[in-house]
């Protein structure tokens, strides 16, 4: 049987935060799961318009964009 795994994409302009993100999934033994790390507001785009992700952990400031006008 083939475990399926989530796939996760952090979207994170801090590396101490990704970091942070990656030893805490670290913790999570019940699932598995592939991160894939971009640093960019416009990295994330590509990156989603071009793979399928499950989850999509988002930093709510990006250089000049936020999580409000976004």
């Amino acid at each position: 049987m083939v475990e399926e795994r989530i796939r996760i994409l952090l979207v994170e302009d801090d590396p101490d935060d990704f970091i942070l993100v990656q030893e805490m999934l670290s913790s999570v033994v019940e699932l598995r799961y592939e991160l894939k790390w971009v640093g960019t507001y416009d990295e994330a785009l590509s990156e989603l318009d071009r793979h399928r992700y499950d989850v999509c952990l988002l930093d709510y400031s990006l250089g000049t964009h936020s999580g409000l006008n976004s």
